[in-house]
């Protein structure tokens, strides 16, 4: 037997060995959909996010809470800022907000969520709907100014 015979002996078993790894990793995979929450793509010193859903881009500022998300995506059954998640119906809520609807308001450590109330009920000297702010000052007990 030649010795370009005996080398082409070998093509046929790595080929199965190849196949076998490809199989093995594509078994690994996982194969669910991605989670609903968004994953940001800038995180600055500014405290700006930018989330990416298919072809719109949606903003996410931790100064002034301010949310800029496109009008198509909005959606009446949504609240707080929450968008629709096109591909399966559901609500997709931003960082201060969670629920069906994203109508539960996420407390902040000082405070905890009340639904007797329907919003956060904060400790000591913090204020705002989610207990974000801590007061250095008087506070109106009855308009929390």
């Amino acid at each position: 037997m030649s010795s370009s015979g005996s080398s082409r002996l070998w093509v046929g078993p790595l080929l199965l060995i190849l196949v076998i790894a490809l199989i093995y990793i594509f078994s690994l995979m996982p194969n669910t959909p991605p989670p609903r929450e968004l994953t940001p793509l800038i995180d600055d010193a500014h405290h700006v996010r930018t989330f990416r859903l298919g072809d719109h881009e949606i903003t996410e500022s931790f100064d002034d809470l301010k949310v800029d998300v496109p009008p198509e995506l909005l959606s009446s059954s949504c609240l707080n800022g929450g968008f629709l998640n096109e591909t399966d119906g559901a609500c997709i809520c931003l960082h201060l907000y969670t629920g069906t609807h994203c109508e539960i308001p996420i407390c902040s450590k000082f405070g905890r969520y009340s639904e007797k109330e329907g919003r956060c009920v904060c400790e000591g000297d913090y204020v705002g709907d989610h207990c974000e702010s801590r007061c250095h000052g008087w506070i109106n007990q009855t308009t929390g100014g």
